[in-house]
């Protein structure tokens, strides 16, 4: 899920729904950007759901629910199509052994405390 800015009344609305995994090749012939190794690209299932990205939508995650329920955070929004509507895939950063590593030290550097619950 993420949160996104509503245009029509600046509010914010939790947006969710399901993905599937994008090929590299899939997704490099959509976004000719070159989609590398530390990114990582999602498709709508179905036009009802559409978690597309759009403008503001940067950082939101994208998650995926394990065997045993939990949820891992396994991509950060980095952009999508120019309009949100003209492409379903979304490009997010792979969350990976040197971006994680990243985010703790970015974490452990501001001193940020999260309970255990």
């Amino acid at each position: 899920p993420a949160w996104t800015r509503n245009e029509r009344d600046d509010t914010l609305d939790l947006h969710s729904g399901r993905v599937r995994y994008v090929p590299k090749e899939e997704c490099t012939e959509r976004f000719r950007d070159g989609i590398t190794v530390l990114k990582l690209c999602l498709q709508a299932l179905s036009a009802s759901e559409s978690p597309r990205v759009c403008n503001g939508d940067s950082g939101a995650g994208a998650t995926r629910v394990k065997a045993n329920l939990a949820k891992e955070l396994v991509g950060i929004v980095s952009y999508g199509a120019r309009q949100c509507q003209d492409v379903p895939d979304s490009v997010f950063t792979r969350i990976s052994g040197s971006i994680l590593r990243w985010i703790l030290n970015q974490l452990y550097y501001h001193n940020v405390q999260f309970e255990n619950k």
